[in-house]
């Protein structure tokens, strides 16, 4: 089984600066919804894990990088909890 989920919406935001605010883990809680904060273990690059708290509970899980493309994409993989 599987899922994704995409969030759309209209803006007038260049590509690279959406790359820069995803790459660099210690903004998510900035701008994520649903998150405290966020803390890369390591390099972020493709096999990197990030650390994420989720805002409304008591949570930490682990966020894989599956894949980078430099100013392009960013590719993540999250397993819901239990």
């Amino acid at each position: 089984m599987s899922w994704s989920m995409i969030d759309e919406f209209d803006a007038e935001v260049a590509p690279q600066d959406v790359f820069r605010f995803y790459a660099d883990p210690s903004t998510w809680g900035d701008w994520a919804h649903n998150t405290k904060w966020g803390k890369a273990r390591g390099t972020f690059e493709r096999g990197a894990r990030v650390d994420v708290r989720v805002r409304s509970y008591p949570y930490t899980y682990s966020v894989l990088v599956r894949d980078v493309e430099v100013g392009r994409r960013i590719i993540c993989e999250v397993r819901p909890f239990g």
